[in-house]
């Protein structure tokens, strides 16, 4: 049954949201849920084998095994270069990725893969570096001097992809779910 919104101008608006969740079996659900893991399985896969080109930082007091080998006195990490997916230090990244699947009011079944770590969003998109103010040497009429914005031109933080490069990745296993999921249901097309 359509739910019917009236309009104040005698319009109306119907909306069939309801039926297209009753039509929606099984074997969608199953495909949203199985997208999410793929995805969030990919995300923590492409953390934990990053190629780990970037600087070496110094990290606690006293050197690990390894680093003694390596002829380290101290205890170190390599970080990701840019454009490669972050690698892990603590683990705290690669722990906190999750997907949830439910139902969403606007769009029906829903499936997202993030993190709640704060510095996730900086490492996949980037941060660019705020532009210098820069004086210009003129002043204005009550001897203040006029200061200028320099343009964006540096990263302070090049983007160390994961989360988009999983999806790239994933796409042709996430299309051939959902027309696997299609083809139980007995319809091919919505």
């Amino acid at each position: 049954m359509p739910t019917i919104q009236k309009l104040p101008n005698g319009g109306r608006i119907t909306f069939f949201t309801k039926d297209v969740l009753k039509s929606l079996g099984v074997a969608q659900k199953d495909a949203m849920i199985g997208a999410g893991y793929l995805l969030s399985n990919k995300v923590k896969t492409l953390m934990a084998d990053s190629p780990r080109t970037g600087r070496i930082y110094r990290i606690g007091k006293t050197p690990t095994k390894g680093n003694r080998k390596a002829g380290l006195t101290f205890r170190a990490h390599r970080s990701s270069g840019p454009g490669e997916p972050p690698a892990p230090n603590t683990g705290r990244l690669m722990g906190s990725v999750r997907s949830w699947t439910g139902i969403s009011t606007i769009f029906g079944w829903e499936t997202r893969v993030g993190t709640d770590v704060d510095y996730a969003r900086p490492l996949e998109e980037g941060v660019k570096r705020v532009g210098a103010v820069h004086l210009t040497g003129r002043k204005t009429k009550d001897g203040r001097q006029i200061a200028r914005f320099g343009p964006v031109t540096q990263w302070q933080l090049a983007p160390r992809p994961a989360w988009s490069r999983a999806l790239r990745e994933e796409w042709a296993k996430i299309v051939l779910l959902f027309r696997t999921a299609s083809g139980r249901m007995g319809g091919g097309q919505p």
